[in-house]
Order: C-alpha cells, then structure tokens, then sequence
C-alpha cells in the first residue's frame, strides 16, 4: 500500500519482486488518481540504508536494503533482491558495452560510448549503478578492488590530444574506488561531494574545460565542471593499467583513462 514517486531511491532498491513467492505487484498513478483516492505520497528520504543478511549456518553475510516504513515497521529485501532488475539490467549492458569498448580504437570507442550513452534509460541505469558505487565507499570507507567504466574521451578531446602528440591507447574513462576513496579523503584540497561522484557519467557528458597537464610521468587530462558556487575538477591519468577481470573471470589487465582525483575550486 506504500505510495512514492517514480524518481523516490525507493524503487531502486525496492521494485518487486523483493524475496521469493513475493506477491507485490506495482500500479503506476497519475496526479488525479491520487487525489480522487486520497492517497499520501512518501518518501523514502534518509529511511534506506545498508544492512547485512546472514544466509548460512556459518555465517556467511551478503549487502541488502532496509527501509523504515512511516507505520514504524523495517522492511528488508531477501538475499539478492534488493535492486530494480530492470536498471540493473541497463546498467549491466552499459557496462559491458563499456568494457568492450576498452579494445576498441579510440576513435571508434569513444563513438560507441557516446552514442550508448545518449539513449535516455542507459545513462540513467548507468548513473544509478555508479551512484551505488559511489555510496558503498563513502559509506564503508573502505576500497574492494572494484571497477567501473563512466563514459569515454569525445573525438574533439582526442583529436586535440593527437596534436600535441598524445595518443591514448583507451579512450574509456574509468574509476576505481581505491582512487575514489583517496579523493575523499585528500585534506589538503576540498574534496567534491557525494552527489557529484555520483552523476559522473552525466557530469562526463558535458565538461566545461578540457586541459592537459604533462608535467608528471603520464599524461593527465583535466576535466573542469562549471556549478552553482564553484567549479569541479577531475584529474584523468592517461593509459592507466588496472588489474581487473574478464568476462570468463580471469585475471587480466586493462588500459584506461582512470580517474586519479578531484576537487572542489571555489571562486
């Protein structure tokens, strides 16, 4: 009987089916439906958070989702259901096509992203998941060894970077949340906040500034964001090798343009 908007986080984590022989069913609504049935819409504001479901003898936990409903009850998805299958089915074919394209020419790779990325419902998805990312290392402060692809260098940055001789060998941006974990914890800058990490591949869509920086070992791309009070700076490590796995799950190492840092310069 709960009632949200369809933008609320609630459906990110709560869309059904939310456990095994779970009934739920979801009814979409307009403004005049609301009002002719008196309905109350909620909102999930700071009521989710990150619990731990034990699913063994031995103790063995996996993540999952709870909300505090507005009748006091605490509500948790099984084991694996916490999510919205239909964005976790986007955003999983985002990242593949992103990963693929770490192979591809540069040229090519960045058409491809770019192109994926403009459909609506896959940034969306894409976002979601890195928004996800995000939340798990500002939340657990602590790095797993994971990846995710965001987006890719446009043609004009690529073109410019050719004329000053660079030549990436990826043109897929990157982040880990290692490097993710150092830019929030940099005292010495003014770190950029949660919500931004979170929309990167938006953010990515749209720089204001794009400068080169080959004072230090690697080429570095600076990506500069224009916001409300301040301006945004990411700082792109050229032709980074991660660690990582393939789509088999074996070991391999991948070349891309990972994300080092950023932060935050007020005006």
């Amino acid at each position: 009987g709960s009632v949200y908007a369809i933008d609320d986080p609630f459906w990110g984590s709560f869309y059904p089916p939310n456990g095994f022989n779970c009934r739920c069913t979801v009814m979409a609504l307009g403004e005049r439906d609301i009002k002719r049935k008196d309905l109350v819409v909620q909102s999930s504001g700071d009521k989710i958070e990150d619990v731990q479901l034990i699913t063994n003898k031995q103790g063995k936990t996996v993540d999952s989702k709870a909300i505090t409903l507005p009748s006091g009850q605490r509500f948790t998805a099984d084991a694996g259901f916490a999510g919205n299958v239909g964005q976790q089915h986007l955003a999983k074919l985002g990242q593949l096509q992103l990963q693929r394209a770490v192979e591809l020419p540069p040229r090519l790779a960045s058409m491809a992203v770019g192109e994926s990325l403009k459909n609506p419902q896959v940034l969306k998805a894409v976002t979601a998941q890195m928004t996800e990312f995000a939340e798990a290392v500002f939340s657990s402060k602590q790095a797993r060894g994971k990846m995710m692809h965001v987006g890719a260098l446009p043609l004009k940055v690529l073109d410019e970077l050719a004329k000053r001789q660079v030549l990436p060998q990826s043109a897929v941006i990157s982040i880990t949340d290692d490097r993710l974990l150092h830019a929030i914890r940099d005292h010495k800058q003014m770190p950029l906040p949660q919500d931004f990490w979170g929309r990167l591949p938006e953010h990515l869509l749209q720089p204001d500034a794009v400068l080169l920086d080959r004072n230090k070992g690697n080429a570095a791309v600076i990506m500069v964001f224009k916001q409300a009070k301040s301006k945004n700076k990411l700082v792109l490590t050229v032709d980074y090798k991660i660690g990582t796995r393939d789509l088999r799950g074996k070991k391999t190492t991948v070349v891309s343009n990972v994300i080092n840092t950023g932060v935050e310069l007020t005006e």
